[in-house]
């Protein structure tokens, strides 16, 4: 296969991704290590991504995968790092889910709750625990973006600047020692920070991709969540880093 193949490739697959690793390049391509090594150079190189540890990234930072793609993205480690987040609730809690698709695979769990009071800025999360008897549920109320059914702006941080939860469990947009914690639209950010700071403990959940990615609006600094819920395959250097700034760090299977 010529490089100009390889690359075209290599490139498909970002685009869809967000976030491709070598070692799938290599069995993807039939290549030696070296050789994905010198393609994700050079295509960094011409600023087409963005070389980290173990593959690349796609480094736009105001532009999100549609929420089709990122639902299905990653499903496996997703559907696992929501199993784990949801086992730090307790009955009787009070607990925020902002509108992170990963948050929104613990929803299936949380009929199993006694007295539980979830509040969300995502109307398709509000409407799915309509379902559940044993759910309490309050809407923030605000702007709707239509593509994600979200719920941000000045009404909806007026709203949500009166209540204060036992838990929040936060999606990420993007997470770097750089950057820290980051997200592609600044209201939804704005909803994030606020959560976070009216929460007795904050959850981050986050797969691999969301690794050295860095979007628009910064919300967090690496210090600002207590705890990470994330998969096997995330960096060992970002691990660390979060250890280091103080953050309980849980890796599941």
């Amino acid at each position: 296969m010529l490089q100009t193949e390889r690359h075209e490739i290599i490139m498909e697959k970002i685009l869809k991704e967000q976030s491709i690793r070598t070692i799938d390049l290599c069995d993807l391509l039939n290549v030696s290590r070296q050789t994905i090594r010198n393609d994700l150079e050079y295509l960094d190189s011409i600023g087409k991504l963005k070389k980290v540890h173990g593959g690349a990234i796609l480094e736009k930072k105001s532009i999100e995968p549609s929420f089709e793609t990122r639902s299905n993205n990653n499903l496996i480690e997703k559907k696992a790092i929501a199993e784990k987040a949801v086992q730090m609730i307790e009955d009787g809690d009070t607990i925020y889910l902002d509108i992170g698709t990963t948050v929104g695979e613990m929803i299936p769990h949380l009929n199993n709750f006694y007295n539980l009071t979830v509040i969300t800025n995502s109307i398709n999360f509000a409407y799915q625990l309509s379902q559940y008897e044993n759910i309490r549920v309050i809407c923030s109320g605000g702007e709707m973006r239509n593509s994600e059914k979200s719920l941000s702006g000045h009404i909806a941080r007026k709203i949500l600047e009166n209540y204060y939860v036992d838990k929040s469990f936060i999606g990420i947009g993007g997470i770097s020692e750089k950057a820290g914690y980051t997200d592609y639209y600044i209201d939804e950010a704005e909803i994030r920070k606020l959560m976070i700071n009216h929460s007795n403990t904050s959850y981050a959940l986050l797969d691999y991709s969301k690794v050295g990615v860095i979007a628009i609006a910064k919300y967090a600094d690496l210090s600002d969540i207590g705890t990470v819920i994330t998969d096997c395959k995330t960096s060992k250097n970002i691990i660390d880093s979060l250890q280091s700034h103080g953050v309980d760090v849980i890796t599941v299977e």
